[in-house]
């Protein structure tokens, strides 16, 4: 026991920093180990670019959270007590306060037992970090236009954190991004606000949703061909302008869209079949392949009838991503066009049943 103490007291500094970041940030325990630690170089690297290109981009927060990062980094690299095992039993043995000695052997194995404790748990913290610096710079990113610019041109705009830009990148055989960073300030007791923390743990990793997103998105895509307002537009331009995209399953009689209401989705039907409902008349039928709601997504007004499905069916539904019009006022116009035409096509289609 007292040899348990007297490697614990050792310790005490160690600790005292440790418990200071465990209580800012806990550790994230769903990450792997190394996951963000690993690519460090990589995620500042991110951050550097994008301060380039968006010379607003950096805020406090952000500053903060790097060098509280590059401090506790490099204080990791510091820890040599591995090295100094040696001399550290000598200090033991001469320690009057422990009256029972373990032999060397015994020592060092329990010795740096604890110490491979406290690495694990820095690795632990500096990951935590790194994946909420992470998530920080890439939300960041999305509210800034230059940013959204440079990642469409590159063809990264579906991209939420670094680990997803490296795959993306490796795809394209593009080169990594790497940054060499250095201690600005020697601080290991960083201090956040509660807005800080509150704003950090607020944030959302995309990871655990984004292969649902990118197989509904890619179906979406590929349906191109029948989804006549994606006329002269390639797959990344169709990812720019439609967000929310999700696969819906319907019941048979299943209300999909209710008249009168104001809701922005549009559809695309994968399977089954049904019918347009408007002052409470059956007026028409939707089948497979076919697109419907874009008219109101458009103007904005209430539904101007019912969709109810005939049959058990399949969906697709998302929305224009209008917060991009400004950024892509050329490809918009597009869109708008080839919506227009198809508004057209149906009023006609209409027409002639009528007469």
């Amino acid at each position: 026991m007292a040899t348990e103490q007297f490697i614990k007291s050792y310790f005490s500094d160690l600790s005292k920093v440790l418990r200071h970041h465990n209580e800012v940030l806990s550790v994230v325990n769903d990450l792997s180990l190394n996951s963000y630690l690993n690519i460090k170089e990589i995620v500042f690297g991110v951050e550097k670019v994008f301060s380039f290109i968006d010379g607003t981009f950096e805020e406090s927060l952000m500053g903060k959270l790097y060098n509280d990062i590059v401090n506790l980094t490099f204080f990791f690299d510091s820890l040599h007590y591995d090295d100094r095992v040696d001399e550290i039993y000598d200090e033991y043995i001469k320690d009057e306060s422990t009256k029972v000695k373990e032999n060397k052997e015994k020592f060092q194995e329990e010795f740096l037992k604890e110490f491979k404790k406290h690495k694990l748990r820095i690795i632990a913290l500096v990951n935590t970090k790194l994946y909420y610096f992470d998530l920080l710079i890439w939300d960041k990113a999305k509210s800034s236009k230059e940013i959204v610019n440079f990642l469409r041109t590159n063809k990264l705009i579906n991209i939420y954190n670094t680990q997803q830009y490296i795959k993306k990148s490796d795809k394209f055989g593009k080169s990594k991004i790497n940054f060499t960073y250095k201690q600005i300030e020697d601080n290991l007791f960083t201090q956040y606000s509660s807005e800080e923390l509150s704003y950090l743990k607020s944030l959302t990793d995309h990871e655990e949703c984004l292969e649902d997103v990118d197989k509904n998105l890619q179906t979406l895509i590929n349906a191109k061909q029948n989804i006549n307002f994606f006329k002269n537009m390639d797959d990344e331009d169709i990812k720019y302008v439609v967000e929310d995209v999700k696969f819906i399953q319907y019941r048979m009689h299943e209300t999909i869209v209710k008249e009168g209401e104001i809701t922005q989705e549009i559809y695309y039907l994968l399977s089954g079949e049904c019918r347009v409902i408007s002052d409470k008349k059956v007026v028409g039928n939707i089948k497979k392949g076919q697109v419907f709601g874009e008219f109101s997504s458009i103007n904005k007004k209430p539904r101007n009838a019912t969709i109810k499905t005939n049959e058990p069916s399949t969906a697709i539904s998302f929305k224009i991503a209008f917060e991009h019009f400004e950024n892509e006022p050329h490809l918009f116009s597009i869109l708008y066009r080839n919506i227009v035409n198809e508004l057209i096509k149906k009023i006609d289609t209409v027409n002639k049943k009528k007469f």
